[in-house]
């Protein structure tokens, strides 16, 4: 279905539905830790401490925690590994039918969590199904970046800055739990929030297009156009005849040149999804995303212990953690417009070397003993993660395009979710081989994500060869 077939109320509207189905479902299970925190004292899994069972006071212990650790990382794992049969099912049957199976897969985990208690235990399932249903309803909305073609950076940094931002939901409920009292237990929490898929449901009913939308030909010339008045305003002071006439000749130049990229571009997003994972872009973009996201997902899950080994200030690195929990969903929404203006008014390559620059600082802070550096590479850190997404997905919907984003996303999610995997061999060396310390292993990821400087090296030096052949 091409864009021009919608009205602008709709357009409007899909986007408002995008940001929303995002901010209430799709990375809701990365809000994890405040929501665990509640379990243990209602004592969820508890009665696997059979050391302290008899005790009345509130406590955990490690089996228990255990536990909640499987029960994350089965439902993070799943957000990634879902995404290749998502995928294939987003291609064959549409996003509307994607986002119908994701809010019921919601609805029952909801449930599921909602009546689970002391004589039913659903949460392993209920919290597995969340992490299920987010990429169904997500992906299914990806594609929404093309109703407005001149802002589709923007909507594109929206929809990821509320899957970023939506690990809010659990940190609001954690706040208000202890708000009112410890009134509302955590099954009222997930009853009532069994609204929020049924709104999906209906809303999906009525606004998502059967196919995913299509760029015309038309709004992708307006597209190129729109970027080309901007680069002019850029470079405009100090004008004279000669520049001028220069500029005149290069605007020549620079029409063939887009024309050329545009078919070059139409040739990629013709082939089939299969010769499309064998270019170069698609096994970069790959490659980026893997190391990305174990880095990132590494530094997560032991962020409070990385903080114990650089500083003995257990007030000063609960507050720093305190940060880091509350500017991680901050980010997702603060991002949302500079990321949205550097990928619509700059070249790819640009947003992919300002990611891989914050990631060379980030790591650099990272290997310095200093807990008052660390709340930089937190900011660093925070800003990082939804340009990693954002400038991945801006990258692979223009370059792929959407007939085949379903499998070429899904698999690439899937790839990375395998790579994932690795950060429990990367815990295993930091606590056996390197006797709790981090600095071996950020130092090796710091070179890992510089080595990705490459692509938009690769990226740059293309575009100039395109450009080479062209005035040739």
């Amino acid at each position: 279905m091409e864009i021009t077939e919608l009205s602008f109320t709709r357009k409007i509207l899909l986007v408002i539905f995008g940001v929303f189905s995002a901010l209430t479902t799709s990375g809701i299970i990365f809000g994890f830790q405040a929501l665990k925190s509640i379990l243990i004292e209602n004592k969820v899994y508890f009665e696997l401490c059979e050391s302290t069972k008899e005790n009345n006071e509130i406590t955990q212990c490690n089996e228990q925690i255990l536990k909640f650790s499987l029960m994350f990382s089965l439902a993070s794992t799943a957000t990634n590994a879902f995404s290749l049969p998502i995928g294939f099912l987003l291609d064959k049957y549409g996003p509307r039918v994607s986002c119908y199976i994701g809010s019921i897969l919601f609805f029952f985990g909801c449930l599921l969590l909602g009546l689970s208690g002391p004589s039913f235990n659903g949460y392993l399932i209920g919290f597995l199904l969340l992490g299920i249903a987010g990429p169904f309803i997500f992906i299914s909305t990806l594609h929404f970046s093309t109703v407005f073609p001149k802002k589709s950076g923007l909507i594109m940094a929206a929809l990821t800055g509320s899957f970023d931002a939506s690990s809010v939901i659990f940190l609001l409920f954690n706040k208000l739990y202890y708000f009112f009292d410890k009134k509302y237990s955590v099954q009222t929490f997930f009853l009532v929030y069994m609204i929020v898929p049924i709104i999906i449901f209906i809303a999906n009913s009525f606004l998502m297009p059967k196919t995913s939308l299509q760029w015309s030909e038309s709004e992708s010339e307006d597209l190129i156009n729109e970027s080309d008045e901007f680069s002019s305003l850029l470079n405009n002071d100090k004008e004279t005849s000669i520049i001028s006439s220069t500029n005149n000749y290069q605007s020549i130049i620079s029409e063939h040149e887009q024309n050329e990229n545009r078919n070059k571009e139409k040739d990629i997003k013709e082939m089939t999804s299969w010769e499309q994972m064998k270019t170069k872009e698609y096994i970069l973009i790959t490659l980026l995303t893997s190391i990305f996201m174990i880095r990132l997902n590494f530094y997560i899950s032991t962020t409070e212990e990385q903080f114990s080994t650089i500083s003995n200030d257990e007030d000063g690195i609960k507050n720093t953690v305190q940060f880091f929990n509350i500017m991680l969903p901050l980010a997702g929404v603060l991002s949302i417009m500079p990321i949205g203006w550097l990928l619509d008014n700059f070249k790819i390559y640009i947003g992919f070397t300002v990611l891989c620059l914050m990631a060379l600082i980030f790591g650099v802070l990272s290997l310095i003993p200093s807990l008052s550096l660390q709340f930089i590479s937190i900011i660093i850190f925070v800003f990082m993660r939804p340009l990693l997404y954002t400038s991945g997905n801006d990258f692979s919907s223009k370059t792929f395009g959407f007939k085949t984003f379903g499998r070429v996303y899904g698999l690439m999610n899937l790839i990375s979710s395998i790579v994932n995997f690795g950060q429990y061999a990367v815990e295993y060396l930091v606590v056996n081989v390197f006797n709790g310390q981090f600095i071996e292993i950020n130092f090796a990821f710091t070179i890992l994500t510089s080595i990705m400087f490459y692509l938009p090296y690769y990226l740059f030096t293309k575009e100039r060869k395109n450009k080479t052949s062209t005035i040739v």
